[in-house]
C-alpha cells in the first residue's frame, strides 16, 4: 500500500465516488487503508552507518557500524562488554556461538545486519 494509492482513493471519494452504494464501507476500506500505510511507515526505522552526523539525530534514529565505519567510544565499549560475554559462554559449534552472540547483543540493544560483497573486507567467514 503506498501513499500515492491512498492520496488517489481520497481524490476519488472527493469527487463522489464510491465503491459500494454504502458510504460506510467506502470510508472502512479507506481507513484500512491508511492504517496499513501507517503501519509499514513505522516498520521502515532510518538506518545511518558510522557516527558521523550523529550529534543531529532525531530521537528513535538508528546507526548500523562497522570497522570502516565506527562507533563512538561508548558504543564500542558496550560492544565489548558483548564479547566478554560471549568469550565467557562455553557452547558447542559456530551455530551456537552465534546465537549466543545474538543473544547478548539484543540484551545489550544492538543487532546484526547483513553488509553488501562490496562493503566488507576480502576476508570470509564461515
Amino acid at each position: 500500500m503506498s501513499k500515492e494509492l491512498v492520496e488517489r482513493i481520497e481524490a476519488l471519494l472527493a469527487v463522489g465516488f464510491s465503491c459500494s452504494n454504502d458510504e460506510r464501507i467506502t470510508s472502512a476500506i479507506l481507513k484500512d487503508c491508511k492504517a496499513a500505510l501507517s503501519q509499514k511507515q513505522e516498520a521502515v526505522e532510518q538506518l545511518e552507518v558510522g557516527i558521523y552526523g550523529k550529534a543531529f539525530d532525531a530521537p528513535g534514529k538508528r546507526r548500523a557500524y562497522t570497522y570502516a565505519h565506527q562507533p563512538d567510544n561508548i558504543t564500542a565499549f558496550k560492544v565489548g562488554g558483548v564479547v566478554d560475554l560471549c568469550c565467557a559462554d562455553k557452547h558447542g559449534d559456530n551455530i551456537d556461538k552465534g546465537l549466543s552472540l545474538l543473544s547478548h547483543l539484543s540484551a545489550a540493544g544492538f543487532g546484526i545486519f547483513e553488509l553488501s560483497e562490496k562493503t566488507y573486507s576480502a576476508r570470509r567467514y564461515g
